[in-house]
């Protein structure tokens, strides 16, 4: 069973704060000298807890004036815990609000902070999570990226596909790995005449090469950089077999200071598998009375009412369709939007372009699948990507059907076989 722990036996006490009135480059530095994903967000007099500030924010912030704009308006405000808070409630609302940190506060008092990843390690050594092989939750399919390529393409298709890493490949080869955080880095460490200070990936144990202070800055569009992301490959990466323990292979994982794991089969790149597709499977085993749909991405300013009621009609008519013949655990759809200049006959809404990339991942009893569709028109997008999810789910129920039947041909032949055998002997 899952560990019967709470938060105080998770959490991190030592935890570094920002406050709300700093700017923008004040959250960079700290994020980078510190080689943190987020921070704290404190009022200014220490008096309370605002939320958290993190790379995330730095992505969508990229056009803004690093050095006067305060991050106050822009912090990500999260559900606050108290010590007592179960563990499967933790990773409960990290699934269905999609976060990597939760705060734990008492008295209004910061007292520590519970992350996803504290979550995972806690989860690795139980009874269920040892008897799964990577198979059974990572996402089938991998995207990747040419060494000869940008940072500002890695950037365009991490914010496209909704993915944290993107491996680096020359030819056949994968030489290196490049995360949202490197990315995001490399944009805020460039000085302001626009050379690039001494900066290598993290090793295990080797701090970054250089200590000193560059002026930060964010060009006008992260996607313009024309860094060459070799750059900034980092070379610490793992790779198993689809039929690999998932526990022993992300115990080995830690040891070199990855949560990621490439999949592979043969010769060919089949998948990945990273603490964020281990959390809907966790956040599965609190006993719930009505299966997690999840929605996000999406805001009144990207998708009008009518459009809004189609989506929905069309995923209840799609869950209700699969909930015949398998269990539905979770059924997330995650989307991005971003904006393009074109002709044509491209949907409209607010200041311009709007292009929809989906990525629906559904965890049922036979396992977790994965879609990805993009369209200009996000009803269109919905239907590819349901389509696409119900043929995933019913190829492989008839996969698994075919096995059982060939088994059960097997069986009879045998047991046919076996009475022959005992027709002949006793005849003898």
């Amino acid at each position: 069973m899952m560990p019967i722990i709470v938060a105080k036996d998770l959490m991190t006490k030592n935890v570094e704060t920002i406050h709300a009135d700093d700017t923008i480059i004040t959250a960079a530095h700290k994020l980078a000298a510190n080689r943190l994903h987020y921070l704290v967000v404190l009022e200014k007099d220490k008096s309370s807890v605002v939320g958290i500030f993190g790379y995330r924010q730095l992505a969508e912030l990229q056009r803004r004036n690093s050095e006067t704009t305060k991050i106050n308006k822009y912090i990500l405000k999260l559900p606050k815990i108290n010590k007592e808070t179960p563990f499967l409630d933790i990773a409960d609302y990290m699934y269905r609000l999609n976060c990597k940190v939760l705060l734990v506060v008492e008295n209004n008092k910061l007292e520590g902070i519970v992350s996803q990843s504290d979550i995972i390690k806690a989860a690795l050594n139980s009874e269920e999570l040892q008897k799964k092989n990577i198979l059974d939750l990572m996402s089938p399919g991998i995207i990747t990226i040419n060494h000869n390529e940008t940072l500002g393409k890695a950037f365009k298709i991490m914010i496209e596909k909704d993915i944290s890493r993107l491996p680096i490949f020359d030819n056949d080869d994968m030489i290196g790995i490049i995360n949202s955080y490197d990315t995001i880095n490399a944009f805020y460490s460039k000085s302001q005449h626009g050379v690039t200070r001494e900066y290598s990936p993290q090793k295990i144990g080797i701090k970054p090469k250089s200590t000193v202070k560059s002026t930060m800055y964010t060009p006008t569009n992260l996607g313009d950089e024309k860094t060459a992301i070799s750059a900034f490959a980092n070379d610490v990466f793992l790779i198993r077999k689809p039929k690999d323990s998932l526990s022993k292979s992300f115990d080995a994982a830690a040891k070199i200071n990855t949560d990621c794991i490439i999949v592979k089969e043969n010769d060919n790149f089949v998948g990945i598998v990273t603490y964020r597709d281990l959390i809907p499977y966790i956040a599965g085993f609190k006993i719930k009375k009505q299966l997690y749909v999840r929605i996000s991405g999406l805001d009144n300013e990207n998708i009008g009412d009518f459009e809004a009621q189609e989506l929905n009609r069309m995923i209840e008519e799609t869950i209700k369709k699969l909930s015949k013949i398998l269990t539905i655990n979770s059924f997330d759809l995650h989307v991005k939007t971003y904006h393009q200049k074109g002709k044509g006959k491209h949907k409209e809404v607010g200041t311009g372009l709007i292009k929809y990339s989906m990525r629906l991942k559904t965890l049922t009893n036979i396992g977790l699948f994965v879609a990805r569709e993009s369209d200009w028109d996000i009803i269109d997008s919905t239907s590819k990507i349901l389509s696409c999810i119900e043929r995933l789910i019913i190829n492989e129920k008839k996969h698994l059907r075919d096995i059982t039947r060939n088994r059960w041909r097997v069986a009879k032949y045998v047991l046919k076989e076996n009475t022959y055998n005992l027709t002949d002997e006793g005849g003898e």
